[in-house]
């Protein structure tokens, strides 16, 4: 499986805000989020998480330590993605990347916005998979988008196709179902969650 690091998802020449200003005035009730920092515990704790059968089968990117370091570092850097980690109960969780979409390939199979917020999540824990934390961190992520940045008006996923744990966490939070896109490493389905049109899970809030 190709990663979308090495095929290079953004799309160069289009203007949109920093995804970093946005993942810092996310509030998660119930969840702690937090940057990843790439000279800390972090880098092997992602690196870890994904190198785990279940997350490696999912993402593709069981790489060595240094070459998620200079991943992170590289996201960190560039405007366009920012990864993030998420706890709860001081207990780490969840791996998430945000990504500004009209800057990414998934542009291309949509009409985007330079505001839309792509996501990309994955239960880290082993303890914490199959036991709903999936929607229930998607669907704060959702809420917490729109409250935090109100020019945002689609918050997407795109899971691979093939995952269909993944596929489903999105249809049961309620997101339109888009189709089934070609991208450049994965045949995937495209998620959108529209503002006009979402409503909050209660039984997902904390």
């Amino acid at each position: 499986m190709l990663d979308h690091a090495a095929v290079g998802r953004r799309l160069e020449g289009r203007e949109h805000p920093p995804i970093g200003d946005f993942l810092a005035a996310l509030h998660l009730p119930g969840f702690d989020l937090r940057v990843v920092d790439p000279d800390s515990a972090d880098v092997d704790l992602v690196h870890g998480w994904m190198n785990t059968p279940a997350v490696a089968a999912a993402w593709g990117q069981a790489w060595p330590r240094e070459r998620w370091r200079t991943h992170l570092i590289g996201q960190l850097d560039g405007g366009h993605t920012a990864p993030a980690i998420v706890a709860h109960g001081g207990v780490d969780i969840a791996y998430v990347e945000l990504y500004r979409a009209h800057a990414d390939v998934v542009a291309r199979c949509y009409e985007s916005d330079p505001y839309d917020v792509g996501v990309h999540l994955a239960i880290g824990s082993p303890a914490h998979r199959g036991h709903g934390w999936g929607a229930r961190i998607g669907a704060a992520l959702i809420d917490a988008g729109f409250r935090a940045e109100p020019r945002c008006r689609r918050m997407l996923t795109e899971p691979d196709a093939r995952n269909t744990a993944a596929v489903g966490v999105s249809a049961a939070l309620g997101m339109t179902r888009l189709g089934v896109i070609e991208l450049p490493h994965k045949t995937a389905v495209l998620f959108a969650a529209e503002r006009a049109r979402f409503a909050p899970r209660p039984d997902l809030s904390e």
